[in-house]
């Protein structure tokens, strides 16, 4: 007969056993947990108290995984938007200020609105507020809102309302671009999204009055220089922006994860590779600590790096579906990022990356400098790159939540990524 004590004990053991395998996480648990957090400080603008307690946050996670971190603050022109709307007789249009704004009165200007055509003609008076509908102004993209916004200056206009006609219907706000990355616009201009044409083409020909208000300050953003110094040996360099218009929890989220996730990973390692973990701010105005870091003689020299690991926009966001107007999420990759590398590279990043079937990876000679963000910067200056640029459906607007990845998108990438580094410093 059995001993009733040894059946307490198995039981007791059994227990336990299932116990440890519900509580195991699951696969990019911790990757999402990061990600959230992330979101959780609200719209990442550069400079904004948001941006710092970023910083402030990622700093402390990879002191915590014994790396020895730099703290590079750098100056920023910050401009904290009040108020950004077209005051119309139907209704008020909410959108946001073009960077870097030029600002209305406090009450606002009031004007008639004219359309400003393509050849930057107004069809109305001087001193009116123009206003550009989201087939004129072009492929939400590739919309050039300083041109316009010279165009409608030019033309006489005290200000000007522009739609972008990006796929999600959402507000689409872009990078700023020079000469306008810390000075302001010829005159006031107003964003707002397409699904807004319809309010404000009522209003052609009338009254309406634009604000664009806010307050401009002297700030600072900071940039993280994480290192694993382990000798004379070359370096290794992991880098993610930081910044970004809004919540930025599928653009920016992914990569602020992955650079965590890695720094734990390869501080708890052994060998003799040096590793170098960069986060920029800055990246919505020009990638301006990106190039602040470039031009500040604090990175190794290229010849010293064996590769430069650039963590962009949008890793393993998903793919959605319409249906009954709807946008529904799937748990499957979405069309629009891409994965990068030099010659050198290439191969070791494909075999890295052979179970993330949805990306391909490209010739980084191949990516424009108006599309690739920082892994341009550091391609340009000599570096051996590889890295990951892309879209999702709600880049650059309001409606980047956590939602828009999983643990399960997320996962992948971070073995692959692992797998990717362990190659690099396999000879040691």
């Amino acid at each position: 007969m059995t001993d009733p004590k040894l059946l307490g004990c198995a039981a007791l053991i059994s227990f336990f056993i299932g116990s440890a395998a519900i509580a195991e996480p699951a696969p990019g648990g911790r990757l999402f947990d990061d990600l959230n957090k992330y979101a959780s400080f609200g719209a990442h603008r550069t400079g904004t108290p948001a941006d710092l307690e970023t910083s402030a946050w990622m700093a402390r996670e990879i002191e915590a995984a014994g790396i020895s971190v730099e703290r590079r603050p750098f100056s920023v022109n910050r401009f904290v938007p009040d108020s950004a709307e077209l005051i119309t007789a139907g209704g008020t249009v909410a959108g946001f200020p073009a960077w870097f704004p030029a600002v209305t009165p406090p009450s606002g200007t009031p004007a008639p609105l004219v359309q400003l055509r393509a050849d930057g003609g107004l069809e109305g008076p001087t001193n009116s507020i123009a206003w550009v509908d989201g087939d004129t102004a072009g492929v939400w993209h590739e919309v050039d809102v300083a041109l316009w916004a010279e165009r409608a200056a030019t033309a006489g206009a005290v200000g000007l309302v522009l739609a972008i006609d990006h796929p999600s219907g959402k507000l689409y706000q872009q990078n700023a671009k020079p000469p306008h990355v810390q000075a302001p616009l010829p005159l006031p201009v107003l964003i707002v999204p397409a699904s807004s044409a319809a309010t404000i083409r009522q209003a052609l020909g009338q009254d309406v009055t634009l604000r664009v208000t806010g307050v401009q300050e002297e700030a600072h953003g900071i940039n993280l220089l994480g290192r694993v110094r382990r000798g004379t040996g070359p370096w290794v360099v992991v880098s993610t922006p930081t910044s970004g218009w809004f919540g930025a929890a599928g653009e920016r989220g992914p990569g602020v994860a992955l650079w965590l996730s890695l720094a734990r990973a390869m501080a708890a390692q052994e060998g003799r590779t040096n590793y170098l973990f960069v986060a920029a701010s800055g990246h919505e105005l020009d990638y301006l600590g990106a190039r602040t870091l470039l031009g500040e003689g604090v990175l190794p020299p290229p010849e010293a790096v064996r590769a430069w690991l650039h963590l962009g926009a949008s890793i393993g966001t998903r793919d959605w579906e319409i249906r009954d107007g709807r946008a529904v999420p799937l748990e499957r990759m979405q069309p629009n990022s891409y994965a990068f590398a030099n010659e050198q590279l290439q191969e070791r990043l494909h075999r890295a990356l052979a179970e993330v079937t949805a990306i391909r990876v490209l010739p980084v000679e191949h990516l424009p400098e108006s599309r690739g963000g920082e892994l341009t910067l550091y391609r340009d200056a000599g570096y051996p790159v590889a890295g990951f640029v892309g879209s999702h459906r709600y880049f650059h607007t309001p409606r980047d939540q956590p939602d828009v990845t999983s643990p399960a998108l997320l996962a992948p990438f971070d073995r692959a990524l692992q797998q990717f580094l362990n190659d690099l410093s396999s000879g040691d």
